[in-house]
């Protein structure tokens, strides 16, 4: 009967420092996931900010390009625009000169024909 006392008392003894154990080794584990998981946290939002900022470097690259372009496009309409003026002013200014000179000839053939009534 002692002998099995003893050997229950070493069971549960053994027992305990079994659980005791395990309760350790079940901390540490948890320890050592939540530090994994906060160093991944800490990854991912690295990473994602790297991404956003990188995002947001192309994105007014591409604004930037865009008004650079329309800026060039809108260059060049200005500038067809002002061609168009100084070939119009070019023709009014032709259309004047012909203007004058039919005034300046009808203002001739008058002349010419009031003395030639004087003539007669």
């Amino acid at each position: 009967g002692k002998e099995k006392e003893q050997l229950l008392v070493e069971l549960a003894n053994s027992h305990s420092k079994f659980t005791a154990q395990a309760e350790e080794y079940e901390q540490r584990l948890s320890a050592e996931r939540e530090m994994f998981e906060s160093h991944m946290q800490a990854e991912l939002s690295r990473q994602k900010e790297a991404l956003e900022n990188s995002f947001a470097a192309e994105k007014s690259d591409i604004e930037a390009r865009a008004e650079e372009a329309c800026a060039a496009e809108v260059k060049k309409l200005l500038d067809v625009l002002q061609e168009e003026k100084d070939t119009s002013k070019g023709f009014e200014d032709e259309l004047e000169s012909l203007r004058r000179d039919k005034e300046e000839t009808a203002t001739a053939m008058e002349t010419v024909r009031s003395e030639l009534q004087a003539s007669y």
